[in-house]
């Protein structure tokens, strides 16, 4: 049987059918992860919480890791969520002057800048911090404390990207405007 052009094109456009369908896909999951993950540590928490006070009152047996794991995730779930604010736009603002649209656009750029920069200045500071403290067990679990000192780093740079596609959103609104 003589093989033609159109199967071979045919084979492409499912390929690059599923090459797209993946593409979707592998965006969905990672489209606020962040999120995502702060919503397990925060069922995974109160899961414990709950855990810990049946075993301490019903069996008067309390577990001497709760607390350890409670705080940790505790301490990753605020740079989680702070990202997530961050992207969402829901830190604290104060705004009683009213700017014009332009002069808003720039006064929320250096903000922004001024953010970032701060960020940038904890990622550099928590990265040695981190592995200076690898080999440093925690007391109950005696895990390395660098996982606990990852969360800043990690929220560091979901912040300052979150703050970085704010700016990129500004210059847009500022295009806009002009237009």
């Amino acid at each position: 049987m003589a093989e033609t052009g159109n199967e071979d094109s045919g084979m492409n456009m499912n390929g690059s059918a599923a090459k797209a369908k993946n593409k979707r896909l592998l965006r969905r999951f990672w489209k606020d992860l962040d999120e995502k993950i702060g919503v397990l540590f925060l069922a995974v928490m109160c899961v414990l919480a709950f855990l810990q006070v049946v075993m301490r009152y019903l069996f008067n047996y309390p577990l001497f890791w709760v607390e350890e794991v409670t705080i940790m995730l505790s301490i990753w779930l605020v740079f989680l969520g702070a990202g997530v604010a961050a992207r969402r736009g829901l830190h604290i603002a104060i705004e009683f002057i009213p700017f014009p649209p332009r002069v808003r656009v720039w006064v929320n750029v250096t903000i922004a800048v001024l953010i970032i920069f701060f960020f940038v200045l904890l990622f550099v500071g928590a990265v040695p911090l981190m592995i200076e403290l690898h080999g440093v067990p925690t007391p109950a679990l005696r895990i390395p404390t660098s996982w606990i000192m990852l969360s800043f780093p990690v929220g560091a740079l979901v912040i300052t990207v979150s703050y970085i596609r704010s700016i990129r959103q500004e210059f847009k609104n500022l295009r806009s405007n002009v237009d």
